[in-house]
């Protein structure tokens, strides 16, 4: 019995050895395939652990005012939208802070009518949906506030879709809209011209379009192609995705590349690493 038990016990610490070593390997080979990628380092990463600004990576548990988290909804070239939020007192005080210094400026405070369920930015407008406190029925209401006028409206949860609510860009884009799907099989972005209304589908074959994408669809990975998030900017539509080394996606590589709606043309961009994995991009900031 001891025999079997000491053989059981090297088989496994050898076992646990090569996969050690298989997975430094993967890790190592996908390190340098990145590294090799040329890329730009002026962008700006709000995931749902960090923000990331020109490489330099904070921790949002640290980025505070007041004593309190700030929880970033929105990222501009200088600066992002925050706001600070009491659940007890149902206070919200709305705040825009620059980036490097984090100096911030309290934009008003306001109380409100029921509990934040989920947050976004839009139109320039902080948007919340909450319960709605005039009816006893399970019913949701958005709460707006305005930057510019201050001013607040509360509109019926009816009126507010999904694709505005979870934007994949964020709100941003005046001249492209974007609705994403996740399959079993594979997940697709569709984007739409707003003025001729022409959609196209982008999935996993538009890597085969570009030579970095092709080594990125060539590696071993433990996540699987995904649309994180889109920026246009003058006609040009970039598109971040998740790469994380195989087999427990860390680190992850938040990989850019750029997409022409009219010649359906990719390059690669940027790309970014993380040591753990970022679970999402809320939002992104691209400077030229």
């Amino acid at each position: 019995m001891k025999k079997i038990l000491v053989v059981f016990l090297c088989v496994s610490m050898l076992f646990s050895l090569t996969s050690c070593s298989y997975y430094e390997r993967e890790k190592q080979e996908i390190t340098l395939m990145f590294d090799s990628f040329d890329k730009s380092k002026n962008n700006i990463f709000l995931t749902c652990f960090e923000l990331v600004v020109n490489e330099t990576h904070y921790n949002l548990d640290d980025i505070t005012y007041n004593d309190q988290k700030c929880n970033i909804v929105f990222l501009e070239k200088n600066g992002f939208y925050s706001y600070t939020y009491s659940q007890d007192s149902l206070s919200v005080e709305f705040l825009y802070a620059l980036y490097g210094s984090f100096e911030t400026t309290s934009l008003g405070v306001e109380i409100l009518p029921s509990k934040i369920i989920n947050a976004f930015f839009g139109n320039n407008r902080f948007w919340f949906r909450m319960d709605d406190p005039d009816t006893d029925e399970f019913q949701q209401m958005y709460y707006s506030w305005c930057v510019s006028t201050k001013q607040v409206d509360i509109i019926d949860s009816d009126s507010i879709s999904q694709d505005y609510e979870y934007s994949t860009d964020s709100n941003r884009s005046t001249k492209y809209s974007f609705s994403y799907t996740s399959k079993l099989f594979g997940d697709y972005l569709e984007i739409t011209d707003i003025e001729s209304g022409i959609t196209k589908k982008i999935d996993s074959s538009v890597l085969n379009t570009f030579e970095e994408g092709k080594k990125i669809k060539k590696a071993k990975s433990g996540t699987r192609f995904n649309i994180q998030h889109a920026f246009e900017d003058n006609g040009t539509i970039y598109l971040a995705s998740f790469f994380g080394v195989y087999p427990l996606a860390e680190p992850c590589y938040c990989y850019v590349f750029t997409w022409n709606f009219e010649t359906e043309e990719c390059e690669f961009y940027t790309s970014i690493c993380f040591e753990t994995y970022p679970e999402w991009v809320t939002d992104m900031y691209i400077n030229k």
